[in-house]
């Protein structure tokens, strides 16, 4: 007598297991971010020290002396775009995440995150502090 296995067993059995990819870690600012790109060294730590300090009301220990202006008045319409490091935006719609990155000329980075843009320059003791700043939502 002939055994027959049908033909979806026979299928089934001879696909491998494929193992599930990790989760992200919720905690890295980059896991979603669009750039595959090796980040510069130090940026990754630069930027979620800004967002820390940012959280904390502080991010002008993240900044280039005397390059961005901080405010903390509340801004009108809403409060969306501005050219400032504005603490009431930062405290209720600043958006951590990153989306994208990019290197400029001269060693600097260009970081764009779904609220804001953010431009960091290493110094020469190799620290990334804010240079420039805008908050400009992503539609």
């Amino acid at each position: 007598m002939m055994c027959c296995v049908p033909l979806y067993l026979t299928l089934t059995l001879a696909v491998p297991a494929v193992p599930a990819p990790a989760a992200p870690d919720p905690d890295d600012l980059f896991a979603h971010c669009r750039n595959a790109d090796p980040l510069p060294d130090g940026l990754r730590e630069a930027y979620t020290k800004f967002v820390k300090l940012a959280r904390e009301g502080k991010p002008e220990d993240a900044c280039l002396p005397e390059s961005v202006k901080i405010t903390d008045a509340h801004r009108p319409d809403g409060g969306e775009l501005g050219r400032d490091i504005n603490l009431p935006f930062l405290q209720k719609q600043f958006h951590a995440p990153v989306d994208h990155w990019r290197s400029l000329r001269d060693g600097c980075v260009f970081i764009r995150t779904g609220s804001s843009g953010i431009y960091f320059v290493r110094t020469a003791d190799k620290k990334w502090l804010i240079y420039q700043y805008f908050d400009k939502p992503i539609a």
